[in-house]
């Protein structure tokens, strides 16, 4: 975590993996539908949320529990609601813009 210090250094770098996870998601169609589209939207969360554990751990000397309790409860919910939001919407954009061609 040397180039990105501090307790955010790590969800920072999960950030470009996560965005190549669902990147390469949407690149194989599965931001077509809602629930592929819903769980690479997760599954990138996921991605965030284990580089920002372990970066907290490794800059703070926090527990895996208290980085947990700190770096990942208070945002779980929203993430929720927007892999819903996700799982909604870009399908149903993709419909619309398929329909103008």
């Amino acid at each position: 975590w040397g180039a990105l210090p501090g307790a955010r250094g790590g969800h920072t770098c999960g950030f470009a993996s996560a965005g190549a996870l669902t990147g390469r998601a949407a690149e194989r169609g599965h931001d077509r539908r809602f629930g592929s589209m819903a769980l690479a939207f997760l599954a990138g969360s996921a991605v965030i949320y284990v580089f920002g554990v372990t970066g907290l751990m490794a800059s703070t000397g926090m527990t895996p529990g208290d980085a947990i309790a700190r770096g990942v409860a208070p945002f779980v919910m929203g993430d929720l609601v927007k892999a819903v939001a996700a799982g909604v919407l870009l399908p149903g954009a993709w419909k619309v813009l398929d329909g103008r061609r």
